[in-house]
């Protein structure tokens, strides 16, 4: 036998185990989760700038201490256990406004923008029902869009920010409701 061997078959060993990846939970963030600036209605369809002007940021969250969050959570192996988005803004009883919608992220000071992922707001984000953000919110996931965890971006740290921009193709003559509820997953 080999010495390498018998010292190898006598002696423990000394491979470090790789770090388990992180364990997150999900989650939704609406309106009322944003920073001071961006967590009502009327401040959110309040930053949308003129229709075919380019996109604008309409709603932000910061991340608190000792935590991360990932846009979307599960997994579409297993369709009912990912999450599913809704988002509209709109003139109750007019019309929807239409555009498109990113969701990205950035570090606290906003010179690393990342864009996650970006939708047609009239592609099963909200139903077509204008009479009310209630109404226009679905409620069966075949209908919704689905947002798994969106791993293929880094986990959003503390500090740095969660956002929703948006470019408006057209609207109705004013904004009076904005909701959404996009999924995430929060690491702690």
């Amino acid at each position: 036998m080999v010495l390498g061997n018998i010292l190898g078959s006598i002696l423990p060993s000394r491979q470090v185990a790789a770090p388990a990846a992180p364990v997150g939970y999900g989650s939704h963030v609406g309106i009322t989760d944003g920073d001071a600036a961006y967590n009502t209605a009327a401040e959110v369809y309040g930053a949308l700038g003129a229709a075919g002007a380019g996109y604008y940021k309409i709603w932000e969250k910061t991340v608190g201490a000792q935590k991360g969050i990932r846009w979307g959570f599960g997994s579409p192996l297993t369709p009912y256990n990912q999450g599913y988005m809704w988002f509209a803004l709109l003139d109750a009883g007019t019309g929807f406004t239409t555009g498109v919608l990113r969701l990205c992220q950035s570090d606290a000071n906003e010179t690393i923008n990342l864009v996650v992922k970006e939708m047609d707001d009239t592609n099963r984000l909200h139903t077509t029902t204008n009479t009310s953000i209630t109404t226009a919110q679905p409620s069966d996931m075949a209908v919704m869009t689905a947002l798994p965890e969106q791993t293929h971006r880094p986990i959003v740290g503390e500090d740095s920010k969660l956002q929703l921009k948006y470019a408006a193709i057209a609207r109705p003559a004013a904004e009076d409701a904005a909701g959404f509820s996009i999924p995430v997953t929060i690491f702690q």
